[in-house]
């Protein structure tokens, strides 16, 4: 399969909240870009909505963005205790976050 990718991805595991209007869904983030989030929850999320996310990372500082829903295996799953797993774009993000990112990811592809 070609690599589309244009910015390095990094497998992780780090804890997410997504953060909903009545609740919070925790999830584990499980690659990371300086451009979204590869996350799976236990809950389906609706496509092309925008979803605020702490993203908790080893250094144990939160990054709280905004990511649009572009890819999810919800939609074609039979197993009912499958976890959900969605790709989330960053729409918002600030720099400060978007340079700390760079720099754990630069760190984890170093190691």
């Amino acid at each position: 399969m070609d690599e589309r990718r244009r910015d390095p991805r990094v497998e992780i595991d780090w804890p997410v909240e997504i953060l909903l209007d009545n609740k919070t869904i925790e999830g584990i983030a499980k690659n990371i870009t300086p451009k979204g989030v590869f996350v799976c929850c236990e809950e389906p999320l609706s496509l092309k909505a925008n979803y605020r996310i702490s993203i908790f990372t080893p250094n144990n500082e939160a990054l709280t963005v905004v990511g649009k829903a572009i890819w999810s295996n919800s939609y074609a799953m039979d197993d009912q205790n499958a976890p959900v797993c969605i790709g989330l774009s960053f729409i918002k993000i600030s720099a400060e976050d978007r340079n700390s990112l760079k720099e754990i990811i630069q760190k984890s592809m170093e190691e």
